[in-house]
């Protein structure tokens, strides 16, 4: 049988029809079959903006309030990197928070807010020694130098976080200190038991 316009009329209208049911069932799927309410937010500061999504198992409440995770992506990723873990978490009981960190998704803080210094070690951190030369130097644009820090931290010693030309780690988790303090802050979420979790640069 020959096909007409209206053969391949239907089978637009049938694939159409086809990809708004996949669109409603995958939504469906990522809220845990409606046991979970996903929302979008942003916390604002003097800095900017830090991007989070939300999810929140409707068990929780401010009269049983629910553990909680904040989850935090890898280098060039962003929240959504975390969907998986946090829809699975949220099913499950917790309250999760996916963060957009610095420099990373729809947050408007910059990279550079997480700082840098002019060096970087070639040994384990505690393990280094004036003597074994740990220390080698970092020259380049300050892009470089912060992914080449992406292990410094803004709590370790001035000797890692510190360097002699002024420089120094800012907030070497990007944005999850201030995160975490405002989903343990949230009424459903008991601050006594809170976890941390991330892959890559998240860890």
């Amino acid at each position: 049988m020959r096909k007409t316009w209206k053969h391949y009329l239907v089978y637009t209208i049938v694939l159409i029809i086809f990809a708004f049911l996949a669109m409603a069932f995958a939504n469906f799927f990522q809220t845990g079959f409606g046991k979970v309410k996903v929302s979008t937010g942003a916390i604002s500061s003097d800095k900017g903006m830090l991007a989070y999504k939300l999810y929140v198992p409707k068990s929780a409440s401010a009269a049983k309030p629910a553990p909680a995770v904040l989850l935090l992506h890898g280098y060039q990723n962003d929240r959504e990197t975390s969907a998986a873990y946090a829809i699975e978490l949220a099913r499950r009981g917790a309250v999760v928070m996916c963060l957009d960190a610095y420099g990373h998704g729809k947050s408007s803080i910059g990279l550079a807010e997480r700082g840098y210094v002019n060096h970087k070690l070639n040994v384990p951190y505690g393990m280094d020694s004036d003597g074994n030369k740990s220390f080698v130097g970092i020259k380049g644009p300050a892009r470089y130098k912060i992914m080449m820090n992406f292990s410094n931290l803004s709590f370790f010693k001035p000797r890692y976080s510190r360097d002699n030309d002024g420089n120094y780690m800012l907030d070497s988790s990007m944005g999850g200190i201030t995160a975490y303090k405002v989903l343990s802050e949230l009424e459903l979420v008991d601050p006594s038991r809170m976890g941390v979790s991330g892959h890559s640069m998240g860890t």
